[in-house]
């Protein structure tokens, strides 16, 4: 986390841990030595977390016995880790994220924050305490708990804004819904400044919501600007690290099974973006032609813009700049560009970039495009792409250059999520830079086959592209037996993502593992 250049990481110490023998805290864990020895050179927010066996059935604690053992636990916490100034009380409470018994209610929590607040202010008047911590963002749950006078126990408002169940959602949606929350707590905050931290959020790499690591990557700086204009004071990813043989996949880096450590795109982003933004200051959103987003920031080398098109479409913009400007990408790569005529071109999709120098201005550019056919391409298609600019100007890729019109690049032969970085040239200038992306996959894939009742072979279809027609046929074996394809075969495969394919076979009888193929 520090060689990535954060400063704060988020862990827990919990109180069955802390307190194996009833009446005893004890922090002499290896877990605890070694999160003791981490917060000397990097800040933790402390979780205090969970029940213990000896109270309340192991439940959240209700009962005065409970409470008195959960607050000897806090004292025990903040003496065992003098370096940390932020604990947080349980987490994800509002779900019943191991609460037992006690009901998942802002009554409840209330009591168990309540006794952290005061116990951790008797100890020690500096500590930090985090309320909250809520699984996604259940605006009526907190409401109710601010209603009860709950920020009156709170330091910092925490939540978990994750978009469980709908991953397709891009990290821009934060905005609102972060902007709603602030103003709920301000209704309920007596004249007291709120203070945000997201201390949990992140996007998972997933095929099935077109999330591969290289999106994620993108997906990791959107969701910090987007919070970050939101007004959250912190933003903390979850996770850093994804364990041998766990199916965790929101980490941004992997240990692999002989402990060697295995960055993701995620991690270089992060870095990129700690070298960008860590000494920077926000002061304000910069004015953009939607869909464009932008934000300034004062840094030590001057004037910053981080600037991204949440979009896979490609848009062109032109840049007000008197004089050169220095380009950061996703990953970090920095090149200098030489302003036309007061203007530079930056084609932007996805994926952000970091500005610095003197911008004046942005605005949609008028003569400058990149057209994509189709933002998905079938493995091992040439794809298309339309460069539309004033003759003469070229676009560098690759160590060629190509001229306005449309232009048939070579066939993708790897799978994933490609992205192309151009460079725009004139008079053998470069006066701007092109970034897109796309998601290079086999065009058909057969999630599923199965055999029905009367002997038919279904088998379901998925087009992953479809805007590139193909004509469809199949040739199927079921045990050794070659099956006639359906007469309606070969057809244009519809538009519709998805679509099945029946193909008459003998009924067969239960039980029997059947060999197949289909092509």
């Amino acid at each position: 986390a520090r060689a990535a250049g954060f400063s704060w990481i988020r862990d827990e110490a919990y109180w069955s841990a802390a307190e194996p023998v009833k009446g005893k805290i004890d922090f002499q864990t290896v877990p605890a030595k070694r999160l003791r020895s981490a917060s000397e050179s990097i800040h933790p927010i402390l979780g205090l977390t969970y029940g213990n066996r000896f109270y309340d059935r192991n439940s959240a604690p209700q009962s005065a016995e409970a409470l008195d053992a959960w607050r000897r636990y806090v004292r025990g916490a903040l003496e065992a880790f003098p370096q940390i100034s932020m604990i947080e009380a349980w987490n994800e409470f509002n779900c019943g994220s191991h609460t037992g018994e006690t009901l998942p209610t802002p009554e409840n929590y209330l009591k168990l924050l309540r006794a952290t607040w005061e116990t951790a202010k008797a100890a020690r008047p500096g500590c930090e305490v985090l309320g909250g911590a809520t699984s996604t963002l259940p605006l009526e749950w907190l409401e109710n708990l601010f209603k009860l006078d709950g920020l009156a126990f709170m330091d910092i408002v925490t939540v978990h804004p994750y978009r469980w169940g709908e991953w397709a959602l891009p990290p821009e949606t934060l905005y609102p819904d972060l902007v709603r929350l602030r103003q709920l707590a301000e209704r309920h905050a007596k004249g007291k400044p709120v203070r945000i931290i997201a201390d949990e959020i992140g996007w998972p790499v997933d095929d099935r919501f077109e999330i591969t690591e290289s999106r994620q990557a993108a997906f990791f700086v959107r969701t910090y600007a987007n919070l970050m204009r939101a007004g959250v004071e912190k933003t903390v990813w979850y996770c850093l690290m994804k364990p041998p043989h766990d199916r965790e996949e929101f980490a941004i880096s992997v240990l692999t099974p002989d402990r060697r450590f295995l960055p993701r795109p995620a991690y270089s982003a992060a870095a990129a973006m700690t070298r960008e933004l860590a000494k920077a200051e926000f002061i304000g959103e910069e004015k953009t032609p939607a869909p464009a987003l932008g934000m300034r920031f004062r840094s030590p080398q001057g004037p910053l813009l981080l600037l991204w098109n949440p979009e896979s479409k490609p848009l062109a913009l032109e840049l007000d700049a008197a004089s050169p400007l220095l380009v950061t990408d996703l990953m970090g790569k920095t090149t200098e560009v030489t302003p036309q005529n007061g203007r530079i071109c930056l084609i932007l999709a996805e994926f952000p970039v970091y500005v610095h120098g003197s911008v004046n201005g942005v605005c949609r550019a008028e003569t400058v495009a990149l057209d994509l056919k189709s933002a998905a391409i079938p493995l091992g298609e040439r794809p298309e792409l339309n460069f539309r600019a004033p003759a003469g100007t070229l676009l560098r890729l690759n160590g060629r250059d190509l001229t306005p019109g449309i232009n048939r690049l070579a066939p993708e032969k790897q799978p994933g999520t490609l992205n192309r970085r151009g460079e725009l040239i004139r008079d053998g200038n470069r006066i701007g830079l092109a970034f897109w992306s796309r998601d290079i996959r086999p065009q058909l894939t057969v999630p599923l086959v199965r055999l029905d009742g009367e002997g038919t072979l279904l088998a379901e279809v998925n087009n992953l592209a479809p805007d590139n027609p193909r004509r469809l046929t199949a040739a199927a074996e079921l045990d050794g037996k070659k099956l006639a394809p359906p007469a309606a075969l070969p057809f244009l495969l519809p538009e519709q993502r998805r679509c099945e394919i029946r193909i008459p076979a003998q009924k067969q009888p239960p039980y029997r593992r059947l060999p197949y193929s289909l092509r």
